[in-house]
């Protein structure tokens, strides 16, 4: 395992945490909110039996910088530019919540250059209270306070702008979703999946953080897919 850090886009740079064989084909992981690329810990052994795995940090996570502007859309630019710097030209792309929502950014923009891309329990913005931010913890924490707070305001758009450019990701894909027990409602995730043009949809029902609260069903229902 070895980690480093690559330029991101206008300035920024990101941590990446690269691990498996080199000549393996590459697999990109994004995190969710608040957490960082060690969330992806409990699978790695299965992953890097297949892929050379580059799991980074978001901007305003971890390791990487913290420069006190976010968004969904700079998270993207910030992982096109890093993954162009590693010379990752075709890529298999696994995001979880706003990790999910950058990778499915990512996908429309880079189009044919993602081989398989797989959701976990996230969908563009869509009509809702916005949901209240909490109060800061007194706590050191491992990102950034203001990446909450920009996307708690990016998770509500009553014209759901980012719906219709779904039908442009080109690479299957597969949506994990979490359940009844996830914030993330059921009907949203279907009709996610019904724009996304080769979309297949699993449910376990655990709640919002899949791969980590039930890491064994998850790689039960993932693997077999990715390798097809």
């Amino acid at each position: 395992m070895s980690t480093m850090r690559v330029a991101g886009s206008a300035g920024v740079e990101l941590a990446v945490r690269l691990e498996g064989d080199p000549a393996a084909p590459p697999l990109v992981l994004l995190h969710a909110l608040g957490e960082t690329s060690e969330s992806w810990a409990p699978l790695l052994p299965e992953f890097t039996r297949r892929y050379r795995v580059a799991a980074f940090d978001l901007r305003g996570h971890g390791a990487s910088d913290w420069p006190g502007i976010y968004s969904s859309e700079f998270m993207r630019d910030d992982v096109v530019t890093a993954v162009d710097a590693l010379g990752l030209q075709r890529f298999t792309l696994i995001g979880h919540s706003l990790g999910g929502a950058v990778a499915l950014l990512i996908a429309q923009q880079l189009d044919d250059r993602i081989t398989q891309l797989l959701i976990e329990d996230v969908v563009p913005p869509y009509p809702r209270q916005p949901r209240p931010v909490p109060d800061r913890p007194e706590a050191e924490l491992s990102f950034d306070w203001a990446v909450l707070e920009a996307t708690y305001e990016q998770m509500s758009d009553p014209d759901m702008r980012g719906w219709p450019a779904l039908s442009m990701i080109t690479a299957p894909t597969l949506v994990v979703a979490g359940g009844p027990a996830s914030h993330i409602p059921g009907e949203r995730i279907t009709e996610m999946a019904r724009l996304i043009p080769d979309c297949t949809v699993v449910t376990i029902n655990i709640g919002h953080h899949v791969h980590q609260n039930a890491p064994d069903e998850f790689a039960h229902a993932v693997l077999p897919w990715l390798t097809g």
